[in-house]
């Protein structure tokens, strides 16, 4: 049990997971090109991310006993999710303060660009984890683009 006592766990929470068969279109900020035959990028985070603040989180408040401050709220995903995830923190909206990266896919193009030229505008709480098959490069990668966005490292 590592030293935690069954009263040390008592926060309950609600994981919404959203099943999106356009994820290459819905988890991208902007278009890009197919990197295979018929897998193209549409570019549509945007709407995706209008979605999730104006339509979901508000269903979600209204229908389940949830926190409304953004510092108990965490928003999430693996890959091309974990892209979206990433990109939402730049935006204006003050949802969430937490984020959970599991292998983001910052290899899209432009993105560590518009990381080094777009301010964050607040501090937030990030849980970023790399796959160890991923090998050490893209775990280095990765480090060096959060200190680029002044994002700091806990390890």
């Amino acid at each position: 049990m590592l030293g935690v006592s069954k009263r040390d766990c008592t926060l309950s929470f609600i994981f919404v997971g959203i099943d999106s068969r356009l994820r290459n279109d819905e988890y991208t900020p902007w278009q890009m090109p197919a990197l295979f035959k018929d897998w193209s990028f549409g570019g549509k985070g945007d709407d995706y991310l209008d979605y999730v603040y104006q339509d979901l989180v508000p269903h979600m408040k209204s229908s389940f006993r949830i926190s409304r401050e953004p510092q108990k709220l965490a928003l999430g995903g693996v890959s091309l999710g974990g892209l979206i995830s990433l990109y939402a923190m730049y935006k204006s909206e003050h949802i969430f303060d937490n984020f959970i990266l599991i292998s983001a896919s910052v290899w899209f193009k432009d993105f560590i660009s518009y990381m080094e030229t777009t301010r964050l505008d607040r501090g937030f709480n990030v849980y970023m984890y790399v796959g160890e098959q991923e090998g050490v490069t893209r775990l280095m990668y990765r480090s060096e683009w959060c200190q680029v966005a002044n994002v700091p490292l806990i390890y």
